[in-house]
């Protein structure tokens, strides 16, 4: 397999200049999230041609991995991924706002292949069997190894293949104009920068109380600032867990050496002395606000408001079970199990059903009215018209 490694500024600046002549370009990434170092880091960026891929270097001094971006945002070049969630949010923290995307997993949906990965999409295809190995490795440690370089081009390399071969079966069938309408809205996919609140669960709170909570929010966002300084993913650098029970219990600190799993330039007397004081003085404050500690953080439903969830619950089931699962049934009829799921999934029959119709794609829209109407379904009843 062709490819070239770039990771001079030069070789860069050529590459984008010939890059811009071209209607279409294969691209991927390949990133850490919070797994070897801290945030959200763009590894390495494979872009292929039709004949070279080009594995650029964003880590490498010499590039300078903004100067991609206007290619990225031109809408006269498509780009062709699989599977760009997250490649899409990446862009888009780092100030990159991608235009004129192509995602092929998109078009293996609709076409009933259902949730699938690319190394098995390209073997059930085409027929090409690709390495597995390289996807959890470390590609942050440079300098990276052959099998990793490999398994990277093929992330992009097939996917003209592939796109070809579905846009055919699009076209036949007719679906051109929904890949389309996918496509626009990928668009739409942004980014959300990491804090605190990217590991708190709402179930964190059941049972603590309202001071305690706000106790340990404020250690959470100082293991944020540790995250930060030292880079290292904040898991690595204290416990949730631990700092959760500091919060309700300042007694928890004789066990930090066993239970804080605190970075080991953490475990000192100076650093336990530390958390105390942010703990104690958080408190105090809370106090000084008039923020008790007798009621939960958790705010109980009371018995009405309870009755009324449920309620609403059992309406939104019936709405579903009712109209929208046999609509679901006739596409799923039609266009196979997958491509009906992904098509009318259950979160879209819960927006519905709760009265959620902004952001309704209208090939969506027109499927549901023809398969309604197959079912003996009226559709006026939930207003999807």
């Amino acid at each position: 397999m062709k490819h070239k490694f770039i990771e001079r500024g030069a070789d860069l600046d050529t590459l984008l200049e010939y890059l811009r002549s071209k209607s279409q370009i294969a691209i991927d990434l390949e990133f850490d999230k919070n797994r070897y170092q801290y945030g959200f880091t763009m590894c390495l960026m494979q872009v292929f041609d039709g004949s070279v891929c080009y594995l650029i270097d964003p880590l490498s001094k010499a590039v300078d991995i903004t100067k991609t971006f206007p290619l990225i945002e031109d809408p006269a070049v498509m780009k062709i991924g699989f599977e760009l969630g997250e490649d899409l949010r990446l862009f888009h923290l780092m100030g990159c706002s991608p235009k004129n995307i192509y995602d092929v997993s998109i078009a293996a949906k609709l076409l009933d292949h259902g949730q699938t990965s690319l190394v098995n999409l390209i073997g059930r295809v085409l027929g090409i069997s690709t390495s597995k190995g390289s996807q959890k490795s470390n590609w942050l440690k440079r300098p990276l190894t052959s099998t990793q370089l490999e398994y990277a081009a093929e992330d992009v390399v097939f996917l003209f293949q592939l796109k070809e071969f579905f846009e055919a079966d699009l076209k036949e069938k007719g679906m051109l104009e929904w890949v389309e309408q996918e496509r626009v809205r990928l668009e739409d996919i942004k980014g959300e920068e990491q804090d605190v609140w990217s590991y708190i669960k709402s179930r964190d709170m059941k049972g603590v109380k309202e001071q305690d909570w706000q106790v340990f929010i404020r250690l959470m966002e100082f293991r944020e600032e540790l995250a930060k300084k030292y880079n290292k993913p904040s898991y690595q650098v204290l416990d949730k867990e631990y700092l959760l029970g500091l919060a309700q219990d300042e007694s928890m600190i004789r066990s930090f050496d066993q239970d804080a799993h605190a970075l080991r330039l953490l475990r000192t007397g100076a650093f336990k002395q530390r958390l105390l004081e942010i703990a104690r003085s958080c408190r105090a404050e809370m106090m000084e606000q008039g923020v008790g500690n007798g009621t939960l953080a958790w705010k109980q439903q009371d018995k009405e408001e309870s009755r009324q969830a449920r309620e609403r619950k059992r309406r939104e089931d019936a709405v579903i079970d009712t109209f929208l699962k046999p609509i679901q049934s006739s596409i799923k009829q039609e266009l196979g199990e997958e491509a009906g799921t992904f098509i009318v999934g259950n979160r879209l029959m819960r927006e519905l059903a709760s009265g959620i119709k902004d952001g309704l794609l209208d090939y969506k829209k027109e499927l549901l009215l023809k398969h309604a109407k197959k079912a003996g379904v009226d559709l006026r009843k939930i207003q999807v018209e």
